[in-house]
């Protein structure tokens, strides 16, 4: 009983094992396969890293840009020579100086900075739409890493609760199992012709008739019962008709039997 303990012992214990390293490698594996997926995601950030960049240095570059044609504007374009005529229309009599082209030029540049500004809170939306899906998609993958770990430090303990429910002590019966004989035939079924089947059947028949004629005992020829020699021959001759008569009988008997079977 200690030695078919110890080996289950064993057994379980080789289980466990290959369990183990079945449960690394898919650990390792998975490992491989996520690190994958976290090395395109990161190229991916990446990417979106350098667009982003190019956005910002587009959109800095666009804003100085629009400051510079500003000041042009201000200074040596049509908003120069607006102020030019605003300050030559102040000097001059105010019912003839046009305030509506101020008015205009206010609206314009505050129009113009509305769209800068709109450009710029869309641009920021995008970039901080994109920081929040890696941000997420990081928080998950370090969810599921975290989920499998778990599971693989769990599964040798299950597995043992597993053996031990499963496995069970050896309790011995008092019954030794009795050697059982099984005979094969010595001889396969034969199959022939009905001619042939028939006439090896009347011959075995009459052959077992031949026997029983044979061991049939003759009739004592001291016990005459008053007959002559010659009656009791006479006697003897017809009896043995008799007999053969009836073994014929029955051989057809049989014969018939058989072909009706």
């Amino acid at each position: 009983m200690c030695h078919k303990t110890i080996e289950t012992f064993a057994d379980a214990a080789v289980q466990l094992r290959t369990a183990n390293t079945s449960a690394e490698n898919a650990e390792e594996e998975f490992r491989a396969n996520h690190h994958n997926h976290l090395a395109d995601l990161s190229s991916h950030i990446d990417q979106m890293t350098s667009v982003r960049e190019g956005l910002k240095n587009g959109l800095v570059e666009f804003i100085e840009n629009t400051g510079q044609r500003t000041q042009q504007f201000d200074s040596h374009g049509l908003g120069a020579d607006l102020r030019l005529r605003v300050s030559e229309w102040n000097s001059c009599d105010s019912a003839i100086v046009d305030d509506g082209a101020v008015t205009r030029l206010q609206e314009l540049m505050k129009a113009n900075k509305e769209g800068v500004v709109g450009l710029l809170d869309e641009n920021t939306e995008q970039l901080l739409k994109v920081e929040n899906f890696c941000g997420d998609t990081s928080y998950k993958f370090s969810l599921g890493f975290t989920e499998v770990h778990d599971n693989l430090a769990q599964f040798p303990e299950h597995l043992r609760d597993r053996l031990d429910q499963d496995l069970q002590s050896y309790q011995p019966t008092g019954q030794t199992p009795q050697r059982q004989n099984f005979t094969l035939p010595s001889v396969l079924a034969r199959t022939d012709s009905h001619r042939s089947l028939l006439a090896r059947f009347r011959a075995s028949q009459q052959i077992r008739s031949l026997e029983e004629v044979s061991l049939t005992p003759l009739p004592d020829s001291n016990s005459s019962f008053g007959d002559s020699p010659l009656t009791k021959a006479d006697h003897e001759i017809s009896d043995l008709d008799v007999f053969c008569s009836d073994q014929a009988n029955k051989e057809n008997r049989v014969n018939t039997s058989g072909l009706v079977s």
